[in-house]
């Protein structure tokens, strides 16, 4: 919870001024005889402490000594600042060791009465207390009432400080035994199910004494669209809706957005991509006869397995990217930043598009012909699987290098002539490039080789100007998604590194499909 808004971010900070400023504490901060207590605990079980005194603080040293006594730990990066026209004095600070927890519970006690034996001789006579943590399922507190549960739990209070003692603040907050179960529960059974399901049929494969036990798997997340599709959107539906993301905060102790955004990346990519990877090497292990199981045989399907496994993999890349993007966007929206968020989902959206034009674009290319025999059909998959994949890295490349370019002129803050003369420096070194990994790549062989007397692979073919034109388009898409991973701007006033890279990106794109243009039925795959 340490975001801008977060307690511990910059308007985080001021709140706590600006509310008894404003009136929202039960007197104003000019006023005298009052007093203002901001306590935030952060999911890792630290705080930071924001008091404010409506009077002339005389004695620094016991002022924070009072506060260090309250919160039960050290201070560290103490900011005490003391106006002596206006009488008032302002103290933060953020306590030096955490608040004892366990790894779904944290809890704590704020003792009020050395802070109210300093008060009292400055004619103190009430003190509001706010207390702030990461919202939680469970949260107890005994500081007043509970005033707002999103992004974060805050509890208000009043205290008369004329009273002889005062109760000390205890709070408790974090995740129940219960809680977990509820949530890792239905996790668990969504990436168990693919995996007992390939297995199922791996058990029925080696029964019948096929080596079909492979193509389950790839036919459960690979060949099978809306199956592929299925299980990233329901891990992803299943994940926001029970909170595994804020569970993942909270065990991990994230007390930074830019941690939270790493954490909700992790928790929405990496499941999925390890069912992937683990069902594949399932897969790859089923098929033998009882006859046939020698330690040779199985180690050689166990390396058969992983050339499975990188396929799979990169076929997923099609779901991980959207779903990386829109994980970014889901933590900005749990901090309460609904603007960033719309347009990390926007992103999310673009990449969906761009990637599956991509592969609509390589299969309708390479469409064509009628094979004569069985295998030819694995062996024009696995030709159409190696242009798929040095288009990817071709665009890869055609957005990566101009961005590096852009990003170096921006941090050295080249003038106008020299940037120019830097971007068609990279622009050409990125042509280049792109050529020659394109040449190198097609000089290699993918996949086995064409069975004798078969219908070769069809050559890639451009029918088209709209199928010639489309990626141009797709590497204006995937630009444009590199301009808000890298924070360029679009705005001239501010600089020119959006358009400066959707422009040179675009160049390289149309020059690499210029020979296509020009000879539609020749034109290969650059």
């Amino acid at each position: 919870m340490n975001s801008f808004l977060a307690p511990s971010g910059v308007i985080g900070r001021l709140l706590p001024l600006a509310f008894c400023i404003a009136g929202v504490f039960p007197a104003a901060a000019g006023a005298t005889g009052t007093a203002a207590l901001a306590v935030s605990i952060e999911a890792n079980g630290r705080a930071q402490v924001h008091v404010m005194v409506a009077a002339l603080v005389t004695n620094p040293p016991a002022f924070t000594s009072a506060v260090t006594r309250m919160v039960g730990r050290e201070l560290e990066d103490v900011d005490l600042d003391i106006e002596e026209f206006k009488k008032m004095a302002t103290l933060g600070a953020d306590t030096a060791t955490a608040y004892p927890h366990s790894l779904f519970q944290i809890r704590g006690a704020l003792d009020l009465q050395p802070l109210v034996e300093f008060l009292r001789p400055l004619d103190t006579a009430t003190l509001s207390i706010r207390l702030t943590h990461p919202r939680t399922p469970e949260s107890h507190c005994r500081a007043g009432k509970r005033t707002f549960s999103w992004p974060a739990v805050e509890y208000d209070d009043a205290v008369t400080l004329t009273k002889a003692a005062l109760p000390r603040i205890e709070f408790e907050f974090g995740y129940s035994a219960r809680d977990v179960l509820r949530i890792a529960g239905p996790l668990l059974l969504i990436l168990l199910a693919p995996l007992g399901l390939t297995l199922r049929r791996r058990g029925t494969r080696t029964a019948a004494g096929t080596e079909a036990g492979v193509l389950d798997f790839r036919s459960f997340l690979e060949r099978s669209l809306r199956t592929g599709l299925l299980l990233w959107i329901v891990w992803m539906a299943a994940v926001y809706g029970l909170a595994g993301d804020e569970l993942t905060w909270f065990v991990l102790g994230c007390d930074s957005l830019e941690s939270q955004i790493a954490a909700v990346v992790g928790v929405f990519v990496v499941p999925p991509l390890l069912v992937v990877m683990l069902g594949a090497v399932l897969g790859a292990g089923g098929g033998q006869t009882a006859g046939a199981a020698t330690p040779r045989a199985s180690a050689a399907r166990v390396r058969v397995g992983w050339p499975l496994v990188l396929r799979t993999v990169f076929s997923q890349l099609r779901f991980l990217a959207p779903a990386a993007f829109a994980a970014v966007g889901i933590a900005y929206y749990r901090e309460g930043f609904s603007a960033k968020a719309d347009e990390w989902f926007g992103v999310a959206a673009l990449a969906v598009v761009a990637g599956w034009a991509m592969i609509a674009w390589v299969n309708a290319g390479t469409r064509g012909g009628r094979p004569n025999h069985g295998q030819s059909l694995q062996f024009q998959a696995s030709q159409r699987r190696a242009i798929l994949q040095r288009e990817s890295l071709a665009l890869a490349l055609t957005v990566l290098a101009p961005a590096v370019v852009v990003g170096l002129g921006q941090r050295y803050r080249l003038e106008d002539t020299p940037r120019m003369v830097a971007y068609a420096l990279g622009l050409t070194a990125t042509l280049l490039l792109v050529r020659f990994t394109n040449w190198f790549l097609g000089r290699r062989r993918f996949g086995p080789p064409p069975p004798t007397g078969t219908a070769p692979a069809p050559p890639f073919r451009a029918r088209t100007a709209a199928a010639v034109l489309l990626p141009p388009a797709v590497v204006a898409a995937t630009a444009w998604i590199a301009c808000e991973l890298f924070d360029f701007s679009f705005v001239l006033t501010r600089g020119d590194e959006g358009w400066a890279l959707v422009l040179m990106s675009v160049s390289v794109a149309l020059l690499q499909t210029l020979p296509r243009l020009l000879h539609p039925r020749t034109g290969q795959a650059p």
